[in-house]
């Protein structure tokens, strides 16, 4: 182990130590956290379908907003579907993968590959 990834692992557990709430798993809070996302998705669809529908000059002007608002938070559905790869998103393993794939379909990512190319890459990077 080299010195920097002894660093890391190091803060990583002192972190732990000081807030151990924010390592704790917990299949309800993922579900939470999950249905927020999905709640925030479904929002933004909506607003651009409405705005791509709506034949006035206000829909002309807000659907380059609901793009970007429904893109947005369609980019941080890669967060969930990172925590559930490696695992952490739920208590529950089988949670973590049945979550894992629908978000790896919504982002255009497989998550069997996804995990098994991420898992190699915290081995070379000692993180």
């Amino acid at each position: 182990m080299t010195a920097a990834s002894t660093s890391r692992v190091a803060t990583t557990h002192k972190l732990e130590r000081a807030r151990p709430d924010l390592f704790q798993r917990s299949d309800a809070i993922g579900l939470r956290h999950l249905c927020g996302h999905l709640s925030l998705l479904a929002l933004t669809a909506a607003a651009l379908a409405v705005c791509c529908t709506t034949a006035s000059a206000l829909a002309g002007r807000c659907w380059p907003l609901a793009v970007l608002a429904h893109s947005v938070v369609l980019s941080h559905l890669y967060m969930p579907f990172h925590e559930s790869t490696h695992g952490t998103a739920f208590e529950s393993a089988w949670l973590c993968q049945l979550v894992a794939w629908p978000l790896g379909l919504l982002i255009f990512m497989n998550a069997d590959s996804f995990k098994w190319f991420h898992r190699e890459h915290h081995e070379f990077t000692q993180a």
